[in-house]
């Protein structure tokens, strides 16, 4: 297998390295063009996401990916992938136990895509929080913070690469909500109120990238 994409849905995160992977990995550039699709496999816990991976040509299988057994399943890769995956696993010791998994299991590289649950007040959720603001997932989703999945990265092993993915620029943005808002829910909604209108400067990340390189 070349590339695994763990909480697939319809392929997005997949889609998107087998066209822009060269430039997440440089010195792998060449391997990854060569990839086909059909060497490729999606993971997800939902069923109903088969049909969209297979009828792009690639495999599919139907794991909960918080559970142990579903971990040793996994197969070795060349990449893994898991785009704003981590979260929404049930507790803390899954996401160390999926990302020691997936860093065994892979021979050339992992891309985690991170929503940011950073609370400086530099570009992280401090700047929101001092208008009584917040992000829409901080409450929703169990934290997991950049500095955790890296913690778990043997350096002797791996190179990493930490680079801001998206960013907002100013707190009309539909992913800020009131700090009061309904810890369930992730998007601006009217009936939550009024919220400050400020720009942001700097720009608040909300997600990052982190490229993880074994050497």
């Amino acid at each position: 297998m070349k590339v695994v994409d763990l909480g697939t849905r319809i392929g997005t995160t997949l889609f998107s390295f087998l066209q822009r992977g060269g430039r997440f990995f440089p010195s792998r550039r060449d391997f990854i063009s060569k990839i086909q699709p059909s060497e490729c496999l999606g993971v997800d816990r939902e069923e109903v996401c088969r049909d969209d991976l297979e009828s792009f040509g690639a495999s599919f299988e139907c794991w909960d990916l918080s559970k142990a057994a579903s971990l040793e399943e996994l197969p070795e890769a060349d990449f893994y992938l898991a785009s704003k995956f981590l979260h929404h696993l049930p507790t803390a010791e899954a996401m160390d136990n999926l990302v020691r998994a997936v860093l065994s299991k892979s021979r050339q590289g992992v891309w985690f895509r991170l929503l940011s649950f950073e609370d400086d007040s530099q570009t992280g959720e401090g700047v929101l929080l001092d208008e009584d603001l917040r992000f829409g997932w901080s409450k929703k989703y169990l934290p997991y913070l950049c500095k955790d999945v890296v913690s778990l990265v043997p350096r002797d092993s791996f190179n990493l690469s930490l680079n801001p993915a998206r960013r907002i620029r100013h707190t009309n943005d539909f992913r800020v909500l009131p700090v009061s808002a309904d810890d369930g829910k992730e998007e601006y909604e009217n009936v939550m109120g009024h919220k400050p209108q400020i720009k942001l400067v700097p720009p608040v990340v909300v997600e990052w990238d982190l490229f993880i390189e074994r050497k």
